[in-house]
């Protein structure tokens, strides 16, 4: 079973990691988030990491959708370049499809505007 270790840092780098405005470039800070995240992924081998891009409302949804898969692909990459293995990873974007939060707020938004990041038991 995952521990609450890891567990914290699934759900900072849930809640943390960021990009520049309308972009899939990763902030300076969402960097150090993903290092850690990418460290702390050489003690769990069996599980695979999910990541899926999601954004607010605001704007086209066909755009929504890419920017989201463009995110989540961002991260990916980034943690491969931190060693992390290809096959231990997939990533895929929602869009605006699943909200966590009223895209009528600011802050909302901002909580949805996220890439969630999930462990999984590899069954293959």
């Amino acid at each position: 079973a995952l521990t609450d270790s890891i567990k914290a840092i699934l759900a900072k780098a849930t809640t943390s990691v960021q990009f520049k405005t309308g972009s899939d470039v990763l902030t300076t800070n969402s960097k150090a988030v993903l290092d850690s995240l990418a460290k702390a992924l050489t003690a769990w081998p069996e599980y695979q990491l999910i990541m899926t891009g999601h954004t607010d409302s605001q704007g086209k949804d066909s755009k929504n959708l890419e920017l989201s898969k463009r995110r989540a692909k961002a991260c990916f990459t980034y943690l491969q370049e931190k060693g992390v293995l290809e096959a231990a990873m997939v990533h895929d974007g929602k869009g605006e499809a699943e909200p966590i939060a009223d895209n009528k707020t600011a802050a909302g938004r901002r909580q949805n505007r996220r890439v969630a990041f999930e462990l999984q038991l590899n069954v293959d």
